[in-house]
Parts: C-alpha cells; structure tokens; sequence
C-alpha cells in the first residue's frame, strides 16, 4: 500500500534542521505505514515520534493527520513538528 504525505516538502526540511532517530521522510513514511485506521480514525491527529527524550524531558515528533485510507494509497497530512 502507497503513502502519500500532504506538506512532504515541509516535513522533510523540518526532519533536517536536527539530529533524530527518523532523520530522512524514508523514516516517516516507514512510521507511517504501520498507522490503520482501527488505531487512529480518519482526520484525528497524531504524533510520529522522531527522537528519543531529551536532556530536557521532551520528544521530538511530527504531527500528523490521517486524511483518508483508500484503494492502494493512505495518505496523511503533516501538520508541525511540536516537543511533547
């Protein structure tokens, strides 16, 4: 099954500016390819871990937004990338 990433560009410069465990959108669409919808329903947000906690207590993650699951294609989102 296909991954289409909505805002891919923006995502991938994001991914570059810092040293993560998922540093390429190769990663993300990997992540992403194990998502379903049983876990998070169409057009409910989530996050993509991208790094281990930090010294500080935070994650670096992705957030995204499932947009739909049909034919041979899911196709997500990006929204921002955010520390939780």
């Amino acid at each position: 099954m296909g991954i289409d990433i909505l805002n891919s560009a923006k995502c991938e410069e994001e991914l570059m500016r810092s040293g993560n465990i998922i540093d390429s959108i190769d990663g993300v669409i990997e992540e992403l390819s194990r998502i379903t919808v049983e876990e998070f329903p169409l057009g409910e947000t989530f996050v993509v871990v991208y790094d281990l906690e930090s010294w500080s207590g935070y994650r670096y993650v992705g957030r995204f937004r499932f947009i739909s699951n049909g034919g041979s294609e899911k196709v997500f989102e990006y929204i921002e990338c955010d520390y939780v």
